[in-house]
């Protein structure tokens, strides 16, 4: 996906179909939400509970997909320790994420 930095600063939410790992890729579009706060923008996925954040929304949305793809290798390396937080979380990732 690749906005212009400026037309992405003016949208709150938006599909985005892509992580930043070669090695997962998403079976259905994240819906993600880009706010600002003070100087910082903040990119969320609600349904994954993660967020990323920088000086600008493009980098913001950056930081998302890698916390979410670094989020998905801890999970699966822990999952038969998971408490039920964490269980449900990694239940949605495998959802919508699949190993290439």
């Amino acid at each position: 996906m690749a906005f212009p930095k400026e037309d992405l600063a003016t949208l709150t939410t938006f599909e985005s179909g892509t992580l930043l790992d070669d090695r997962l890729r998403l079976l259905r579009p994240l819906t993600v939400r880009i706010e600002k706060e003070n100087e910082f923008f903040i990119a969320g996925c609600e349904y994954l509970e993660e967020f990323g954040y920088n000086h600008d929304p493009m980098s913001a949305l950056d930081d998302l997909r890698v916390t979410i793809a670094e989020l998905y290798w801890s999970l699966k390396e822990q999952q038969g320790r998971l408490g039920a937080d964490l269980a449900q979380i990694w239940v949605r990732m495998k959802e919508v994420i699949a190993e290439r």
